[in-house]
């Protein structure tokens, strides 16, 4: 007798009862309001400061007066400090603007010139007459002849040497120059060049002021004698040397 065929039943397998998971929102929802609540918490805190526990700290933490422990105090050492330019001195004023004088008043050539201490330095005044043509900056032979002569003096100064050219206020031929003040620079730059040329082994430097120190002369003198002495190169010689 055949035993019955076992019958074949579907397997039903039921996964344990879960809850549904919180939407993706809600956490940052949560993250937001955690901040929102320490923020507010933070402000109500600062919102009264207790003066005198305030006071008690700022007193203890005196950066000016509390050296950090195991901090090294800095001083000034005078080996750390930048070396002070040490400014030499050349042939003293008074030997040289008695020597100056001298050679001046000896010299044909040069015996209009002017010899005059201002302060820490000598001043030669040439007259512009005496080594250039009118509205002109070449210098005329007995222009040429002054300045050899004037170099021979100054070449082998070790002091700091600068020439100013002066004019008087009438305005020069347009055709030379365009102003008093192109005139009197071209005409320092002249006596500047003959004297590095001539032996002085130091950079001069020219300036021109044309008219602009022509109240500086006396008013005392006729205009015409007071517009001649405007009409100069100055050649300074300073204390310092170059």
């Amino acid at each position: 007798m055949n035993a019955p065929a076992p019958s074949i039943l579907p397997l039903v397998v039921k996964s344990a009862p879960t809850g549904a998971s919180p939407p993706i929102w809600m956490i940052t929802f949560t993250d937001l309001i955690g901040l929102l609540l320490a923020f507010f918490v933070m402000i109500y805190a600062m919102s009264s400061i207790d003066e005198t526990r305030f006071r008690e700290l700022t007193g203890a933490v005196d950066l000016d007066r509390s050296p950090v422990p195991g901090a090294i105090e800095a001083t000034v050492q005078d080996a750390d400090n930048a070396p002070q330019a040490e400014i030499e001195i050349g042939e003293d004023l008074g030997y040289l603007g008695a020597l100056l004088r001298e050679q001046v008043s000896r010299e044909p050539l040069l015996a209009r010139g002017i010899v005059r201490q201002d302060g820490q330095r000598i001043v030669l005044s040439l007259p512009a007459e005496l080594l250039f043509a009118p509205n002109g900056a070449e210098p005329t032979l007995n222009g040429a002849r002054a300045l050899f002569a004037l170099v021979g003096l100054l070449r082998n100064l070790p002091n700091r040497i600068e020439v100013e050219g002066h004019a008087d206020p009438n305005p020069p031929d347009a055709a030379s120059f365009a102003s008093n003040w192109e005139l009197s620079l071209s005409r320092a730059l002249t006596v500047a060049v003959k004297l590095e040329q001539s032996g002085y082994r130091f950079p001069v430097i020219a300036r021109g002021h044309g008219d602009s120190r022509f109240d500086e002369v006396t008013d005392a003198l006729a205009p015409a004698a007071r517009e001649a002495l405007a009409r100069r190169v100055d050649i300074i010689v300073y204390e310092e040397a170059s």
